[in-house]
């Protein structure tokens, strides 16, 4: 009830102009309006009252970051990180400024961070070493994690042809609904959900998001 929680807003900056949350949460109704330019002077008057509040940060990076406004996001992304001491999920946040801006050395390193969230941490059970980029491996294995949505596993794709070329065996572990589009690539497919080969046979593993840091 976009129109409701406008006047709303409105109201409340009418009755309390400098009300941070207030200009934070007009500026993620306006976000959601795509009035992005609007949104950006509320998320950003919002920092400007209470520069030390996490989510006001949080939310006027996400503001900008839709706006495609990425070179004004990082100094923000910055303050955020001095404000969480360098704190992974902010890590992680500032990742998504630096890759939209074709900052990847850094951006891609930034986005190993997501691993310290819980979603992840079965990867910490594995019993073989994550690859980090090793050189010496074309008598080795590597099992390819997929991860996040069918989008991403496509957009990885890409790099298989060359982990093949590096490795004596690489295989991928995925949805099923993706083993006919990836059969022609280079890869043995392994079905997400059903009982994997012996783990204990792969030298290494790497999670699908993690290969443009390690093959650049």
């Amino acid at each position: 009830r976009f129109d409701a929680s406008e006047v709303c807003c409105r109201r409340a900056l009418w009755l309390k102009p400098d009300d941070a949350a207030t200009h934070t949460n007009y500026g993620n109704l306006l976000t959601d309006l795509n009035r992005l330019d609007e949104a950006v002077l509320h998320t950003g008057q919002a920092v400007r009252l209470e520069p030390e509040n996490e989510t006001i940060l949080r939310n006027h990076i996400c503001t900008l970051r839709e706006g495609k406004r990425f070179a004004e996001a990082e100094p923000y992304c910055d303050q955020l990180l001095a404000l969480k001491n360098n704190d992974s999920s902010a890590l992680y946040l500032s990742a998504q400024i630096y890759l939209y801006q074709n900052k990847y050395a850094e951006g891609w390193r930034r986005y190993e961070q997501r691993f310290y969230q819980p979603q992840y941490a079965a990867l910490a059970k594995l019993p073989m070493p994550c690859w980090r980029g090793e050189i010496d491996t074309q008598n080795k294995s590597l099992l390819i994690i997929g991860e996040q949505g069918f989008g991403d596993m496509m957009l990885m794709t890409r790099f298989f042809p060359e982990l093949a070329r590096r490795f004596k065996r690489v295989a991928l572990l995925c949805k099923p609904a993706l083993h006919r589009l990836f059969a022609k690539l280079p890869v043995q497919l392994l079905t997400e959900g059903q009982p994997v080969p012996d783990l204990t046979s792969f030298d290494y593993y790497i999670s699908s998001m993690s290969i443009p840091d390690r093959v650049q």
